[in-house]
């Protein structure tokens, strides 16, 4: 029929499907014009006579009123030609269901009860206007292109096809098996066969499985599906009810249904369940308008509450997920759960002592929270609390062996212990038990740059970076391994890589400023410095930074004032005694340059820097006790010679000039000495 013109107006592209009842095409109608597309269903009767035109007239006028709803096609004309009838309907642009429900794969159950609403919203107008669907299965039901489910494909004008009088009963049997209740075999269809349809189509989507291959109980005859269902016994005891083999025991109109699903979903728990889906599923956004709902409707749910939290957390709302846990634990002390989020936005937020106190109120509540037990640990971390941290972690590792977090982070204590070869074999566990963990491949990079293997460093971050994008520390942890290597220029690029996802990285800001201060743009590296301190003003790292910045830059007396700030932050710092003491040696204070070089001695008697700059300041005081030795002799000297000399020659200018050679015979002198006391 391809090419084929129709009642003078609709054009036959192509065949969309075929059935026992005749032929669906794909056709344009030519009055229109342009790309109006329809669909055109041959319909094909055994018998013509006056009963099945009468009828054919009747359920024409059905789909006519039908497709006044938005969700069914529309009947744009029917019509008779060449004793065949047609149907042309409206095109529905998208997909049908039977390419989302696959075998092997099981939706959800906020996706299943979606989709029942949908259907049943339909079906609840279909029979309103005294219609059985009579073939409902994912095939005849569209996805259109606005994501809204179309209801296709009625089977009602198909029973025209064999009835020949109005006194007789089809023969043909309109469904499909596995989909059809026993009923509908015997033509002797319910408005409950549909809701046995739409059933049978839901434990289809939640188990993967094709609905005649179900197995039934051999005294009941009901499906056996709930064993292989992640789902609620509230909607799976809806679903039963859908599909009782007894017509009269299931639910008798779709009003009945929706009511039912919709009791499913108007309650708290219900709302709590779908978050707690949305979030594993990390999409956070939805999970918190879920929690929500359940607030909403029950405000002191402290679940919800904690849940909600946890949710912001990941979306680094920090403030709003402290004041739900906090919520939380207003409505109920011992939710441990709420702690634990608590302690760990008070962790972000570098609150190291609360965070400490809120995860020990965790483990009071839940000892075995293995979870609160690695949060300790970090928190240890950061209150440099090592050995203790370790304790935590094993405590957790205890509880959950594969804790891939646990594992890392006894990693970061032993790093901090820099037993970097067991930090390692711990990192390389965490990856063991959780590969796509973008924070242990980090760590690993961490360690390695440790050991001083750059390159292999480099090839964890990356994996850390494919994961996770937005790593800033794997960046971060990147640009040191370049920095390492005295890929200055490349590192820079790294660093604000890392500073872009997290503009207040303090530590990529002060390695960006060392980076440039290698490459000798000291003025640009004391920038990034200053600003590193700005966000950290405590960090004696930083402040020696600065003093280094500015003595490249000559700038002594500031630099003096950096070091000192470093100093009286961090005292025990041998290195930062020795940017003292170069300091000190540039503004010419030697002897106070000896006592910073004594002071870093003292705590590293080895440290070889320190020694050498102490050599150099103490030849200096040696040369500067040397040149005042030599003053007065020079006085003792030149000016009796000047003072004898001058007499004799009265001439001004002859005098002025003795005294001069006097002077140039006495510099050269020191210099001399000079020379020899340095050597």
């Amino acid at each position: 029929m391809q090419g084929e013109i129709l009642n003078a107006r609709y054009r036959i592209i192509e065949k969309l499907g075929r059935g026992g009842f005749g032929e669906t095409y794909l056709a344009t109608d030519e009055w229109l014009g342009g790309d109006n597309h329809c669909v055109v269903k041959q319909l094909r009767p055994n018998i013509i006579n006056k009963y099945t035109l009468r009828l054919f007239e009747q359920e024409a006028q059905v789909l006519f009123k039908l497709g006044t709803h938005d969700q069914i096609p529309q009947l744009l004309a029917h019509f008779e030609q060449e004793e065949k009838f047609y149907l042309v309907q409206e095109y529905i642009e998208g997909h049908d269901l039977s390419e989302e429900i696959e075998e092997g794969k099981s939706w959800d159950e906020n996706k299943i009860t979606q989709l029942l609403k949908d259907i049943l919203t339909i079906l609840e107008f279909v029979h309103q206007n005294n219609v059985i669907h009579r073939d409902i299965k994912p095939g005849n039901i569209m996805r259109r292109s606005d994501a809204k489910i179309v209801l296709i494909d009625f089977g009602g004008v198909k029973q025209l096809t064999t009835q020949t009088t109005a006194a007789t009963v089809s023969t043909h049997v309109v469904g499909t098996p596995g989909y059809m209740p026993q009923e509908q075999i015997y033509n002797k269809a319910h408005p409950c066969s549909d809701i046995y349809a739409v059933g049978m189509l839901a434990i289809e989507a939640l188990i993967g499985e094709d609905p005649i291959d179900i197995p039934t109980d051999s005294k009941t005859y009901q499906p056996i599906w709930r064993d292989k269902a992640d789902v609620s016994e509230n909607l799976a005891d809806v679903i039963d009810k859908m599909v009782r083999f007894n017509f009269e025991e299931r639910y008798q109109s779709v009003s009945q249904v929706l009511d039912a699903v919709n009791k499913l979903t108007s309650t708290p728990s219900y709302w709590l369940n779908k978050g707690e889906k949305l979030y594993k599923l990390n999409q956070y956004e939805e999970a918190v308008a879920a929690f929500d709902t359940a607030i909403e409707m029950q405000p002191d749910f402290d679940r919800a509450w904690t849940e909600k939290g946890w949710a912001l957390r990941q979306l680094a709302i920090y403030d709003k997920a402290l004041y739900c846990c906090d919520r939380a634990i207003k409505i109920n002390q011992n939710n441990a759960k709420a702690w634990t989020g608590k302690a760990w936005v008070l962790s972000h937020l570098e609150k190291h002592k609360q965070a400490l106190a809120a995860y020990e109120q965790a483990i009071n509540i839940q000892p075995n929270d293995y979870q609160a037990w690695t949060g300790k640990a970090k928190a240890l971390i950061e209150l440099k609390k090592y050995d203790e941290a370790l304790e935590s972690c094993d405590r957790a590792i205890k509880i959950k062996p594969d804790y891939a977090d646990a594992w890392n982070k006894r990693s970061h204590a032993l790093l901090k212990f820099q037993n970097y070869e067991e930090a390692l074999v711990c990192c390389n566990r965490a990856i063991e038990y959780e590969p796509n963990s973008d924070s242990a491949w980090t760590t690993r990079g961490m360690i390695l740059n440790q050991l001083e293997e750059y390159n292999e460093a480099i090839k964890a971050f990356k994996e850390a970076i494919d994961i996770k994008p937005d790593n800033s520390q794997a960046l971060y942890g990147w640009g040191n391994a370049l920095f390492n290597n005295n890929r200055y220029q490349k590192a820079i690029e790294y660093y604000d890589l890392a500073i872009r996802y997290k503009p207040n990285f303090a530590d990529a800001l002060y390695q960006r400023g060392m980076s440039l201060m290698s490459l000798e743009s000291n003025e640009k590296g004391l920038k990034c410095i200053d600003q590193a301190i700005q966000l950290q003003e405590d960090n004696s790292l930083y402040w020696e930074a600065r003093a280094t910045a500015l003595n490249k830059l000559r700038r002594y007396e500031e630099s003096l004032s950096a070091i000192d700030k470093s100093l009286e932050i961090k005292p025990d710092e041998y290195i930062a005694w020795v940017v003292r003491s170069e300091t000190l040696y540039a503004l010419a204070r030697y002897k106070e340059s000896i006592r910073s070089c004594d002071k870093a001695l003292n705590i590293k008697p080895n440290y070889k820097l320190a020694i050498k700059q102490r050599k150099l300041a103490a030849r200096k005081v040696r040369v500067t006790k040397l040149l005042v030795a030599l003053v007065p002799i020079f006085y003792v000297i030149a000016v009796p010679l000047a003072i004898f000399v001058a007499p004799i020659y009265w001439d001004f200018i002859l005098q002025v000039t003795i005294i001069m050679i006097n002077v140039i015979f006495a510099y050269f002198l020191i210099k001399i000495i000079t020379r020899f006391a340095e050597n």
